[in-house]
């Protein structure tokens, strides 16, 4: 069995005991391979990425990808820089998408829209 049909295989069941209401992912880690599978509920179509391909030094920006972007396949390419305004977005889709999130108050959205700055740089060891 190749990487790729395995991966179908392992979210396939993950689709049999999902839980239509509150499942929002399904994701399958190929580890002998190096990469990250997915699907969402708003887009069933799987989607990969290669970690190994991103520059983890700390000078390297962030990246981040919108996990219900059309499409599928390999991804690795569509990942962006982070910036707020675009994690902003982010979470504003994610609580529009979701019943149980859409009154959430604004202070909450601001604070986790802007929770990633709240990092700094890696120390040397």
């Amino acid at each position: 069995m190749d990487s790729a049909t395995a991966a179908d295989y392992a979210a396939g069941v993950l689709d049999d005991v999902a839980s239509p209401e509150y499942s929002q992912w399904r994701i399958v880690y190929d580890v002998m391979n190096g990469r990250v599978y997915w699907r969402t509920r708003e887009n069933m179509e799987t989607r990969w990425f290669k970690p190994a391909a991103f520059d983890y030094s700390p000078a390297t920006p962030v990246k981040i990808y919108d996990m219900n972007a059309p499409g599928g396949g390999d991804v690795t390419a569509a990942f962006v820089d982070y910036t707020y305004e675009a994690n902003r977005a982010l979470v504003d889709a994610s609580f529009a998408g979701t019943e149980f999130l859409k009154d959430v108050p604004e202070e909450t959205r601001e604070a986790l829209a802007r929770y990633p700055e709240t990092f700094g740089p890696a120390e040397e060891k």
